[in-house]
């Protein structure tokens, strides 16, 4: 599935809720909550497994009863042999009920009594039990429960009633089954339905995982999202900022996916959702719409990196390498064996300083004699005279709010002030020269002085 984004796209949070109540109603029109009318005359729907209603689960059958008739119409239902280990067996009178499976096992209870045969047929009564696949009953091994042994032969008399225990098992939870009740020789019992097995409510399980996929794409790009269905889903909706995409994907359990395919054509944030129902729970009742956030930028060098995510904005590199790991892509570093964040480059040749000789720092004295190579500091200063540059020797500072023992003042997250504007501040320069900082009348003045 493929969602090209519209040119105005706005968050509407009031049409996700439309869309969920509509999704409810509709809901509502489908759920079956009690069993339809049983096969009596050839015009109910349960006269044929493929028209019979889709009923949210077997518990909807649970203390159920219904009176079977004589009306014969085999051809809507097995014939011999029956199902899975009913040889003999043929279908005379089928009544057809659908469900759909929460659990994996269920066990079911039927009772049957009052067993009436037609004048002509054999002189066995009492009914017949198979479930197959959704109405894959034409071939009898694709039954997944029969119990068809039962029936009352004459010999044994009144009263014509008997019990059948109906357990099947390996239910795929999510999936639609069929089961068929056909009285023997043509049988018309009275037939009671109880569930013996826990309750099978038909829920959505919670989500096992967000969505998976880019949340942050340069405009014009198509993007791929997927999501694990969880148990119990069968069909899947996306909504972007609430607005449904329009179309549906249906699926039979076990499934592990659901995906979409989107095109990013607008720059935003949108959110993107997806949403899980099934016959018999609507979209927006438990769980709630599976949602993430995806930001759309743009793509200055259109090399499919969004900008904001780009190590090198103006140049295309699909591949972001980047060797020296400082954030700068190799294709726009100006020193890409060597870690510079800051790509510094003081005489603008295209090499960064920490790359470039023989003067690194521009400060005209050659690396080979620069006692700082890489910090400007044309003066060499060196006052332990230990062939390190004072401008890159640490040196401890006396410090005022910090903790730090310092032996030059380092004032931490405070101001310096002088109380004696007349003394400002003395600075010494490399000829051993002193000045006087101070301001006069607003404006600041160096004045000479001898060295204190």
């Amino acid at each position: 599935m493929k969602i090209k984004i519209p040119n105005i796209f706005k968050f509407g949070i009031q049409t996700l809720s439309l869309i969920i109540l509509a999704s409810f109603l509709n809901f509502l029109n489908g759920q079956i909550n009690e069993p339809p009318d049983p096969c009596t005359n050839g015009t109910q729907n349960t006269c044929q497994c493929e028209s019979s209603p889709l009923l949210c689960s077997m518990d909807v059958l649970n203390g159920y009863s219904f009176q079977m008739t004589n009306y014969l119409h085999p051809e809507d239902g097995p014939g011999n042999p029956m199902c899975v280990g009913g040889f003999g067996t043929t279908a005379h009178n089928p009544t057809w009920f659908r469900f759909v499976a929460w659990c994996d096992s269920i066990d079911l209870q039927i009772y049957a009594e009052n067993c009436i045969n037609p004048p002509g047929f054999c002189n066995a009564r009492g009914v017949q039990v198979a479930v197959f696949p959704e109405c894959n009953w034409q071939n009898p091994n694709n039954s997944v429960a029969c119990e068809v042994s039962g029936c009352i032969p004459q010999s044994q008399g009144p009263p014509w009633e008997h019990t059948i225990n109906l357990n099947m098992t390996g239910l795929i939870i999510g999936e639609t089954y069929s089961v068929v009740f056909d009285g023997c020789c043509n049988s018309a019992c009275l037939i009671t339905i109880n569930v013996t097995s826990p309750p099978c409510a038909p829920e959505i399980e919670p989500w096992s995982s967000p969505i998976q996929g880019n949340i942050i794409v340069p405009v014009g790009s198509t993007q791929n999202y997927e999501v694990e269905t969880p148990i119990g889903g069968l069909e899947f909706a996306w909504f972007i900022n609430g607005v449904a995409t329009g179309d549906t994907t249906t699926y039979m359990h076990p499934n592990t996916s659901t995906g979409i395919d989107v095109d990013w054509g607008n720059i935003g944030t949108f959110q993107l959702c997806v949403d899980a129902s099934n016959f018999c729970v609507p979209y927006g009742s438990n769980p709630l719409p599976n949602c993430i956030y995806v930001t759309v930028t743009t793509d200055i060098d259109l090399d499919g990196i969004p900008d904001i995510e780009d190590n090198c904005v103006d140049n295309p590199n699909t591949n972001q390498i980047d060797t020296d790991n400082d954030g700068i892509g190799d294709v726009c570093d100006n020193c890409p064996s060597i870690s510079n964040p800051d790509q510094a480059d003081c005489d603008n040749n295209g090499i960064g300083n920490v790359c470039d000789s023989p003067d690194s720092d521009c400060d005209g004295i050659p690396n080979s004699a620069d006692n700082c190579p890489l910090i400007y500091n044309p003066f060499q200063v060196d006052i332990n005279q230990n062939n390190i540059g004072d401008a890159c020797e640490y040196k401890p500072i006396v410090g005022i709010n910090t903790n730090n023992i310092k032996t030059e003042l380092h004032v931490s997250n405070g101001s310096i002030y002088l109380e004696n504007p007349e003394k400002g501040i003395v600075i010494k320069d490399n000829l051993g020269h002193c000045y006087r900082l101070i301001i006069v009348n607003s404006q600041i003045e160096l004045i000479p002085l001898t060295c204190p």
